[in-house]
């Protein structure tokens, strides 16, 4: 068996999107190079990593215990190479970041870094964009030296800080009969179509807390792979 390491990173991105036409998306890629690749790599290992259910994938029993396995591959390649290229490079120290989506897009991150970046010219810096879960993961096996997300943490034996607190806001087209309120219950928005990030991403877990708090059933039309994408 000879395994790939393009065949787990298209592995990687279909199971984060649910979606073969979003991994495409996501890794640059054609859908029908990506989904060819699926194909490829299920045959060369003699089981199905997903389940269809329409258009859309589930990961299978046995995908679910591969996906682990891939993930941890694909990191430690990847720190195979920043390794030998700091080497060559003659880079003394590396700090290394790990983010959630929403916090590695913003202006936050970029102006902290430039001011590192002045402050120690010696150090390279590195920002990977990671769920919630995989954060703690990589603190905790050191693949990462600070975690920005969602506060609260889960593992014990990981310490945080706040260092920020934002408002949740609603985005409306302009025009829409709830845009004018300075704010919006879950009653106010129980007949909306809602676009909601799916139910893996705190933001939607805090929304549905505040739903069930108002006897309000969340009940979302869209849902994307996370809360920047909703917008």
């Amino acid at each position: 068996m000879n395994i790939r390491l393009r065949q787990l990173r298209a592995f990687k991105a279909i199971v984060e999107n649910a979606s073969v036409s979003e991994a495409a998306v996501a890794l640059g890629l054609t859908q029908s190079s990506v989904s060819k690749t699926l194909a490829g790599f299920e045959t060369e290992l003699g089981f199905a990593l997903f389940d269809r259910v329409g258009k859309r994938l589930h990961l299978t029993e046995r995908g679910r215990q591969f996906y682990r396995q891939a993930v941890n591959a694909i990191e430690l390649l990847d720190g195979i190479r920043t390794a030998a290229e700091d080497i060559r490079d003659n880079v003394v120290a590396r700090f290394r970041v790990a983010a959630i989506g929403p916090l590695s897009m913003s202006g936050y991150l970029p102006r902290v870094l430039r001011q590192l970046s002045a402050e120690f010219p010696e150090f390279r810096f590195s920002v990977e964009t990671k769920t919630r879960a995989e954060i703690e993961d990589w603190i905790v096996g050191q693949h990462a030296d600070v975690g920005l997300t969602l506060l609260p943490v889960q593992r014990g034996q990981l310490s945080s800080r706040t260092f920020a607190s934002v408002k949740a806001v609603a985005i409306l087209p302009a025009g829409h009969p709830l845009a004018d309120r300075k704010c919006l219950s879950p009653a106010a928005l129980a007949d909306a179509d809602i676009v909601m990030p799916r139910p893996t991403v705190r933001l939607r877990n805090l929304v549905e807390a505040s739903f069930i708090q108002a006897g309000v059933e969340l009940r979302p039309r869209f849902e994307t792979s996370n809360a920047v994408s909703t917008a």
